[in-house]
């Protein structure tokens, strides 16, 4: 991350390649810009488990776009995160990939015109470690001048991995080997490929905990939709709408994270990402938040626990919601995924777009949750006015877990800010994944609690979780006002 982060104030990364356990290069480097890949890497002795030897297979192809009268200057740098510092240059805030004359003349470079490596890195306590190439060049005669071609295979070679940790690989265009940034780019191609092999297979050691958590998280919704399946059959003659819901929620999770599963077994094994399994995933993770959305509204307003139907206007704001949701998610999360998935960065989906739905989607979160929390506090004042102590509990419990879920999930977050702005990255080359993977575990945590509560029973034709009081039925909450309403719907 600290490798990034440095470099993103005047380099323009040309090709958004994620932690793909093979990288595929189809781009075109300008002057003064740079491809980077990047891939957490364990060494045979500290494996978790696997029998093969590790190793990073670089094969990579360039040639320029438009042939010039001088030499071109790139250079492939492959190296361990404990070396970071020493690849660029940090001045007055400023990052510097090359070494240009105002650099150099700080004292801050010395090879003119190259990437800028500080001279450590090439001692020999990080031979194993550090790997710099300088890409070849010949000279050709077309007519009355000289032009600077490409050897056709910059670099096709296979190397141990020593030391566990994040490795980098990154190709650097510092154009022509000059002493100044040139006004005019120098455009190179590169085409090939890089392979991270971990002794397990192809997943980078920063999600290799994906796989066990998914499968994990599939089981579990497996035994609950088993066993919320055998009481919706021992109670299907007066089974709730609510439970009915709940059990496509459940199933939503079970039929996703087993998604989730088989996309990172394949990936393990093939080294690509699946675009159908990605596909697949998004529509199920968006279904299975939206359904979990609604129904945590539908169970704040009290529907089937304090009263058997909903105003209109509240039924109306749920379904808006719910679908707004499940558009602006979806959308989201499609561009996102076209964005950093190998097979479709040809379609150049523009990052601004991303940032725009996330803040719609964002938005859409934070007046759902208001709303779900306004209600449960409507709820419990109602049932605390009315004497129904029994519902009153349910409630209380809803609210503390609901609430302690957020408040766990402001603290993960806050973790991991000040992780990435104190550059804990590459420490964390191997354990990254729980911070994408507690979201999974606790929606499952708050899923399981719903079916507990709302679970179907003998008492349903009753509203035995519905109506005490049979002649001052409750209607929920309505948006936006958020108020009670004691009016009976007709």
């Amino acid at each position: 991350m600290d490798h990034f982060c440095k470099r993103v104030f005047i380099l323009t990364c040309v090709l958004a390649l994620s932690r793909a356990a093979i990288s595929e290069y189809q781009t075109i480097l300008f002057t003064n810009t740079y491809v980077s890949v990047d891939n957490g890497m364990y060494t045979y002795q500290d494996k978790p488990f696997g029998k093969e030897q590790p190793y990073i297979q670089i094969n990579l192809t360039m040639g320029e776009v438009d042939a010039m009268e001088s030499e071109k200057s790139i250079q492939v740098i492959l190296y361990h995160s404990s070396l970071v510092d020493y690849v660029g240059k940090e001045i007055d805030g400023v990052q510097y990939s090359c070494c240009w004359q105002e650099v150099y003349d700080l004292g801050e470079c010395n090879n003119l015109g190259n990437a800028i490596v500080q001279d450590e890195a090439f001692s020999s306590q990080y031979s194993d470690r550090f790997y710099y190439y300088n890409v070849e060049w010949t000279n050709i005669t077309v007519g009355n001048t000289t032009q600077f071609v490409t050897v056709n295979t910059v670099l096709n070679q296979r190397f141990g991995v020593s030391v566990s940790g994040v490795w980098y690989l990154d190709v650097i265009n510092c154009g022509l080997n000059m002493t100044e940034i040139p006004e005019d780019g120098v455009s190179i191609s590169v085409n090939g490929s890089a392979t991270f092999y971990n002794p397990y297979g192809h997943l980078g050691a920063g999600i290799l905990g994906f796989v066990p958590l998914y499968f994990i998280l599939a089981l579990l919704y497996l035994g609950t939709l088993i066993w919320w399946s055998i009481l919706c059959y021992m109670h299907r003659f007066d089974l709730l709408y609510l439970q009915q819901w709940i059990g496509f929620v459940v199933f939503a999770g079970f039929f996703e994270n087993t998604i989730f599963f088989a996309d990172y077994v394949t990936y393990n094994h093939f080294g690509h990402i699946n675009l159908g399994f990605n596909l697949i995933s998004v529509v199920a993770s968006v279904a299975k938040r939206t359904l979990s959305y609604v129904a945590l509204l539908l169970v704040a307003n009290g529907y089937t626990i304090i009263t058997p139907t909903l105003t209109k206007k509240t039924k109306i704001a749920v379904i808006i919601l719910g679908t707004s949701y499940l558009v602006l998610s979806g959308i989201y999360q499609f561009i996102a995924m076209f964005r950093y998935t190998p097979q479709t960065y040809y379609l150049n989906v523009s990052a601004a777009a991303e940032y725009f739905f996330l803040i719609l989607v964002s938005i859409l979160n934070v007046i759902i949750l208001i709303w779900i929390f306004a209600a449960i506090v409507s709820s419990m004042k109602y049932l605390l006015e009315h004497k129904q102590e029994e519902k009153l509990k349910l409630f209380k419990k809803v609210a503390f877990v609901l609430m302690s879920s957020y408040l766990v999930s402001l603290l993960f977050y806050i973790i991991e800010v000040g992780i990435v702005f104190a550059d804990f990255y590459d420490r964390m080359w191997n354990s990254w994944w729980v911070w994408d993977g507690y979201w999974s575990a606790l929606y499952y945590f708050i899923t399981i609690l719903l079916a507990v509560i709302c679970r179907p029973t003998g008492r349903n034709k009753d509203y035995a979780f519905a109506t005490q009081l049979a002649d001052d039925p409750r209607e929920g909450v309505d948006l936006p006002d958020i108020k009670l309403s004691e009016e009976k719907e007709q």
